[in-house]
């Protein structure tokens, strides 16, 4: 059994091999590549539970941040993890938190979104630890639902799986990777009263967020993904209808009251269909037609709008 004390000193250093993950959306901001490349220097403690593993749960968590150019409406979140046992979570909890303009490179200790997602919004798959031999890495992907909608700027999440089975760490590195846009190092707090995902004992030792510098690494392995809404005035209407028969159905979305020339993403059945874009006329009006399209009940989204259709 792992003492908390050595939780506290394996913040410090890691490795491994390639795996690919599909996103739904854009990707916005993708670090996977630490995991991916065999980068990665360091696991940062962000669970919420592992009571079987420690005798008590451990609330710690770790926020990367990302850049938004516009509006957008943020669908998955990835990351990679290294646990104990290799026990899928039983939820994530996903905050988001707006960077502090008044502090550098800290965003704000309460968070503007909070989500917990349940097994059934979690994709994972699996790699070794050839590192210490001692940990199962895991790949976590979480659909969020509803979708989270942010505006232009700079922002924290914190990804934290949740279960009383087992525990594990962000996987992390210093300084930026994959291209990606480097802007803040990632921030490091115990949970404690503002964070409801658990109740558990902490690690880091405060509750404000915060980078302590070395020996504390910089950056995560994950990736945000989205579809951006810059074009939605916020007045759109939708509506959406199916025919067809076998799996050869089409989907008809329209869109009126919308800004003449705005380019909008639809999206049939978040997370698992296709998107495509509709262009609006100088009217406002604009459709698109999703082609063989399976029976059932379906689910369009435009902007704010989410339609209900069923294909017969």
């Amino acid at each position: 059994m792992m003492s908390i004390r050595r939780v506290r000193n394996i913040c410090l250093i890691g490795v491994w091999t390639g795996l690919v993950t599909s996103a739904a959306g854009d990707v916005i901001f993708d670090s996977l590549c630490i995991t991916d490349e065999e980068e990665y220097q360091a696991l940062g403690p962000n669970y919420c539970g592992g009571d079987d593993i420690f005798g008590e749960p451990i609330d710690a968590q770790v926020a990367i941040a990302f850049r938004l150019e516009g509006t957008y409406r943020i669908t998955t979140l990835t990351g990679d993890f290294l646990t104990e046992l290799g026990i899928i979570p039983d939820r994530i909890c996903v905050s988001f938190y707006r960077k502090n303009d008044a502090a550098d490179c800290q965003p704000f200790n309460d968070s503007i979104e909070y989500l917990e997602m349940t097994r059934d919004a979690i994709t994972w798959s699996r790699f070794p630890d050839t590192r210490w031999n001692h940990f199962e890495g895991l790949r976590l992907t979480v659909a969020l639902d509803p979708p989270v909608e942010l505006p232009a700027g700079i922002w924290f999440v914190c990804m934290q799986p949740a279960t009383p089975l087992d525990y594990g760490y962000l996987v992390m590195t210093d300084g930026g990777r994959c291209e990606s846009d480097f802007i803040c190092p990632a921030q490091f707090r115990d949970g404690g009263e503002r964070n409801p995902c658990c109740d558990g004992m902490g690690i880091y030792g405060w509750e404000d967020w915060r980078f302590p510098g070395i020996p504390y690494p910089g950056v995560g392995a994950m990736r945000v993904a989205g579809f951006s809404i810059e074009g939605c005035a916020g007045a759109e209407r939708v509506k959406a209808s199916c025919k067809g028969t076998g799996n050869k159905h089409r989907v008809k979305v329209k869109v009126r009251r919308g800004a003449p020339g705005a380019r909008l993403q639809a999206e049939l059945d978040p997370h698992e269909g296709p998107v495509q874009t509709i262009t609006l006329k100088d009217n406002g009006k604009g459709r698109t037609t999703f082609k063989k399209v399976s029976p059932g009940p379906h689910t369009a989204v435009v902007c704010a709008n989410q339609v209900e259709v069923d294909c017969p």
